[in-house]
């Protein structure tokens, strides 16, 4: 059986990701906070404070097996471990917690073997309140898998 490195990158630190119910999964963020108004003059401003800048995770899968939703409610704090890659300009520092080893300079494609892009990648470990979850089941006789959703709130 492979481990679940082989499987997929997402993880969720609290309850954790059966194999074969995460292959194929999709990210989706979004952002909260900000508030956009135009002032008198017909420019817009952004008048939100920014301790309300906070992403939104929505994640989609069809695997075979089920996800581990056995307890989780809405409004369970869940650290999440993403797939999805951030970047920053190198030399500068992430937003967000950097999931361990997954920090990695760009490089450039070029004739020579490349150089450096100035951008650093990295992974980000989100702690996130659960908005909603979905699962389904296709055909029974046919087996086709299991489909899940989850939404997400950046705390």
């Amino acid at each position: 059986m492979p481990s679940l490195s082989d499987v997929t990158l997402f993880d969720i630190a609290e309850i954790g990701v059966p194999p074969y119910s995460a292959r194929g999964i999709t990210e989706n963020f979004g952002i909260e906070g900000g508030q956009l108004l135009r002032d008198i003059n017909g420019t817009l401003q952004d008048l939100g404070a920014t301790q309300f800048r906070k992403l939104t995770l929505t994640v989609t899968c069809t695997d075979m097996d089920s996800p581990a939703l056995d307890g989780v409610w809405r409004g369970r704090t869940l650290t999440i471990d993403c797939q999805t890659e951030f970047s920053y300009k190198t030399g500068g520092s992430p937003e967000r917690t950097v999931v361990p080893g997954s920090s990695r300079t760009g490089m450039l494609a070029s004739a020579d073997g490349g150089g450096a892009d100035g951008f650093t990648y990295y992974r980000p470990r989100l702690t996130m309140k659960v908005a909603d979850w979905q699962t389904s089941t296709g055909d029974g006789w046919g087996n086709v898998g299991v489909n899940w959703q989850m939404q997400l709130r950046e705390v």
